[in-house]
């Protein structure tokens, strides 16, 4: 499997309309699993932070960087991927998500948004997905 970004519009709203969703406290996952086609292995990880629930960029931006972060963080150690050629797991026979991380929270200022916070909500929306 290998792990890259979800980007385009037409992308997102393709997860957004025909995938599955839940929620782990303020971090919305929305994915769909990948049956056929080129790209088949391949996970997909998006991010999203709107500006109605985070009006202020360095904030919007903090919470992508971190969001990003966390998802690389749960793939390195949870299911063991490799970080040789990109992002590739043992098994190449794993079906491929396209998953998009939604932030629905305002915390306020940059600096109270920690790390483990976030790594704590990416990590238990990302295992029911791989279960």
């Amino acid at each position: 499997m290998i792990l890259q970004r979800l980007k385009g519009r037409s992308a997102f709203s393709e997860v957004l309309q025909t995938g599955k969703r839940f929620t782990s406290g303020p971090l919305m996952v929305f994915y769909r699993e990948l049956s056929d086609g080129p790209g088949v292995n391949q996970t997909r990880i998006g991010v999203a932070v709107g500006k109605r629930k985070c009006p202020k960029a360095t904030v919007r931006n903090r919470l992508k960087r971190l969001l990003r972060v966390a998802a690389s963080d749960f793939f390195n150690q949870d299911l063991g991927i490799t970080r040789d050629s990109g992002f590739k797991r043992e098994s190449e026979n794993d079906a491929g998500f396209d998953i998009i991380l939604m932030w629905n929270a305002n915390p306020g200022h940059s600096h109270q948004v920690r790390l483990a916070d976030v790594f704590q909500h990416v990590a238990q929306v990302l295992s029911k997905i791989y279960k």
